[in-house]
């Protein structure tokens, strides 16, 4: 196997407290995009930051299913290098999978092996509803807390720790 210059390139919320952002360079991270659940990157912010990383291949973990689509335009349309896109859907996923890479490997045997981890990767989130709604058999009213699951919602309630402690942990282990 010849040796793939691959640099690591992560989006992450500006929430991540700064010893998860520096856990992520730890493990190989170069760049990390900010965002947000109201602030997602676009296109261009993925391009910027391709264009800061001297490398063959870059490999891109979203960690948020609403910027999948701007990190796959980004990908297609950046002709510097190459750039996989690994659909991470949340921060553990990308973790996961950043926590296997072998630069050993040839680069569609690294892709191959990092969809692979964020397949059996499920995690769980804690947020607030945005809008009034009715989803996955829930009505949903502004500021309501919601627990989530990689696919859909697990719990409402009017407390963090019931909400996490009985629905989510409940659903998640069904």
């Amino acid at each position: 196997n010849s040796k793939i210059y691959t640099k690591s390139f992560f989006s992450n919320y500006l929430e991540i407290i700064e010893g998860l952002v520096e856990l992520f360079k730890e493990l190989g991270t170069d760049y990390i995009v900010s965002g947000g659940q109201t602030m997602n990157p676009s296109t261009e912010d993925f391009i910027k930051g391709f264009d800061t990383l001297n490398a063959e291949n870059i490999i891109v973990f979203p960690n948020n299913k609403n910027i999948v689509l701007a990190a796959k335009q980004a990908a297609k349309i950046y002709d510097e290098c190459n750039v996989c896109v690994i659909e991470s859907k949340s921060i553990a996923a990308g973790y996961a999978a950043l926590g296997m890479l072998d630069l050993s490997c040839e680069l569609d045997e690294i892709v191959e092996d990092m969809n692979k981890v964020i397949s059996r990767v499920t995690s769980c989130q804690v947020t607030y509803a945005v809008r009034d709604t009715h989803i996955d058999d829930f009505d949903l009213s502004v500021g309501e807390i919601i627990g989530l699951d990689n696919s859909s919602i697990l719990a409402k309630g009017k407390e963090i720790p019931e909400t996490v402690q009985f629905h989510c942990w409940t659903n998640q282990t069904r």
